[in-house]
């Protein structure tokens, strides 16, 4: 079931964002694969990024930012 949701969750987006090039996913990695499968079966390119390093990659951008203000 998850699978089938994750295929139409991706097919809506699809049809909102019809070329969106590489898609990068954050999501724990048995997430992302069902997401990675979806995006190849539209022929799309996909990253996957770990949830807690973009978390704090993030964070640190913003940091940096605030501090050249």
């Amino acid at each position: 079931l998850s699978g089938l949701l994750t295929g139409e969750e991706v097919a809506g987006a699809l049809r909102v964002f019809p070329d969106p090039g590489t898609v990068t996913i954050i999501q724990a990695p048995e997430r992302a694969a069902l997401y990675a499968q979806a995006l190849a079966a539209h022929g799309l390119a996909s990253r996957i990024l770990d949830p807690e390093s973009a978390l704090f990659a993030g964070l640190a951008r913003i940091a940096a930012l605030k501090r050249a203000e």
